[in-house]
């Protein structure tokens, strides 16, 4: 979890009261090539931090797949605007 919060300290200032408090709200996943994290129709409740791996972010036209947003080590990963709004998500995650 250490890389996450170098990751925020890396875009603003954090004092390690507030670093171990916004640990203590964090979960660790792991997830199989593949899996799932959101579906189209579903609501984005996480945002996700990659330790290692890759992730996209992307929706089906037509039956084909068009990737919207690709997320790889060191980087956030989810559907933005269903996390941000509570709505449901138009994207695979």
């Amino acid at each position: 979890m250490e890389e996450f919060i170098t990751y925020l300290k890396n875009i603003s200032p954090l004092k390690e009261e507030s670093s171990s408090d916004f640990l203590s709200k964090c979960r660790k996943f792991s997830f199989q090539k593949g899996h799932y994290l959101v579906k189209d129709g579903q609501v984005s409740q996480y945002l996700y931090f990659v330790k290692s791996g890759i992730g996209k972010v992307f929706y089906l036209k037509e039956g084909k797949e068009l990737i919207d947003w690709i997320s790889d080590e060191g980087n956030l990963l989810t559907s933005v605007t269903s996390f941000l709004t509570h709505q449901p998500s138009k994207h695979y995650v």
